[in-house]
């Protein structure tokens, strides 16, 4: 959605996707839509770990290039909600708005 949301602003200048995994790994649907974005940074070195492990693993590196988290979260987003306690444990600056 967060995808969709910046090429249909036309700003796509301004988006950048990580993957936790490499391009190959990712659903069809989301492949053709990210054939849509300039800058994705693929992590190919994840593509043996379960998608799980991988989303975490991307997150740690994510946060230890920055010192504040923004973040979108639904409640049972248990994925980013992880990421806002470590970030919280790195003394880093947390907002999340949860929907």
């Amino acid at each position: 959605a967060t995808i969709r949301g910046a090429l249909r602003a036309e700003r796509d200048d301004l988006l950048t996707v990580v993957l936790p995994q490499s391009m190959e790994k990712q659903t069809k649907e989301s492949q053709e839509l990210l054939e849509r974005v300039d800058d994705i940074i693929e992590m190919p070195q994840n593509d043996e770990m379960s998608l799980d492990v991988a989303s975490r693993t991307c997150n740690s590196y994510l946060l230890s290039q920055t010192d504040q988290l923004i973040s979108f979260a639904f409640h049972e987003s248990t994925t980013v909600i992880e990421a806002t306690k470590e970030a919280k444990e790195l003394d880093m600056v947390v907002t999340v708005l949860y929907l």
